[in-house]
This record gives structure tokens, sequence and C-alpha cells, in this order.
């Protein structure tokens, strides 16, 4: 399944944006973001997959769903809880400079 890699690059992107706005170091944050999401992603929708088996083809691409969603969503909660601190991190340089 290609999921967790477009969900690690996407919040590499994510990540590393981020990571430039607040403190100009925005590769080692999209590392880790992109490590996060990859290994994250990974191991839920690997979980999901054993959990459920599907009887019929139409199932089986409604879970396929499901588990995406499902990976998409400790990786948006744990990086937006990132990102607010980052946000606070760079707000506070820029009150410093003024």
């Amino acid at each position: 399944m290609i999921a967790p890699w477009i969900l690690s690059i996407v919040t590499a992107i994510w990540y590393g944006i981020m990571g430039y706005k607040a403190d100009g170091h925005w590769l080692g944050w999209a590392l880790g973001g992109a490590f996060f999401a990859l290994a994250a992603s990974t191991l839920i929708l690997g979980v999901c997959n054993a959990a459920f088996i599907p009887r019929s083809p139409e199932e089986y691409a409604s879970i396929q769903v499901k588990s995406v969603l499902l990976a998409f969503l400790p990786v948006l909660l744990v990086g937006g809880s990132a990102m607010i601190i980052l946000m606070r991190k760079g707000q506070g340089q820029t009150a410093n400079l003024r």
C-alpha cells in the first residue's frame, strides 16, 4: 500500500514549512515529521489489515478507506500539537526582535 508513503511526504512538507516559519530549522522538522508519519501510519494500517478479514471486495475497499483515515488521525493530532508549540516558539522569537 502506498498510503503511508504519501502521508509521510505530506507530513514532511507540513512540518518543514512550519519549522521554517518558526525557527528556520526546516530540515530537521521535515525529517522528523516524515519518519513519524511513516512509522505511525504503517503500524496502524498493519494492525487494521490484520484485524479485519473482509469477505467481499466491496467490504475490503470500505475497510481500506477507514484504515487510511484512521492512520491519518494520530498524525494530524500529534502534528497539530507540535505545530502549536512551534508557532508559539516562532511568535516569541519575533516579539523579541521588535
